[in-house]
């Protein structure tokens, strides 16, 4: 294992769950100071029920299960209440701190790597080898049905 990979899995693995959990715990405390605790146990639900079914709509096409829905659906709401309890207690802080933890998530950040290691300076940017013989096939075949024609 490099130094690189190390520095991600302590990043994905230990640094970012502690963050994340510490935030989640301040977006709790804000809305159940703001609304009491059968308040947040009421909007949880509430948006638990709503998220579920708006995400079975809009997947209802590529064959999500209820379930699916249902795991989904509690992962948004919980995220959305966190972010609308961080809000009410740091208003701009806590927009800072939403961006930065949803920008440096470990799928994001791994799909930014695999993005940037595909494209790195250096690179040809040019068709490989196979399309280069593919397009000269082509062009034969459309002159010669040109010629017939």
């Amino acid at each position: 294992m490099n130094a690189r990979t190390t520095r991600t899995a302590v990043w994905s693995d230990t640094v970012w769950p502690v963050l994340a959990g510490c935030a989640t715990a301040v977006g709790v405390i804000g809305v159940a100071v703001t609304y009491g605790p059968f308040g947040l146990v009421m909007i949880a639900i509430g948006m638990w029920a709503l998220t579920t079914v708006t995400i079975y709509g809009a997947t209802y096409e590529i064959d999500w299960r209820p379930g699916q829905c249902s795991r989904a659906g509690l992962v948004a709401s919980v995220t959305i209440v966190d972010l609308v309890g961080t809000l009410i207690l740091f208003p701009l802080a806590g927009s800072l701190v939403a961006a930065g933890l949803g920008a440096t998530c470990p799928p994001a950040t791994r799909r930014v790597g695999a993005w940037c290691r595909r494209h790195r300076p250096g690179r040809t940017s040019g068709p490989p080898a196979d399309q280069l013989a593919v397009d000269r096939t082509f062009a034969e075949i459309a002159t010669r049905l040109l010629r017939d024609a």
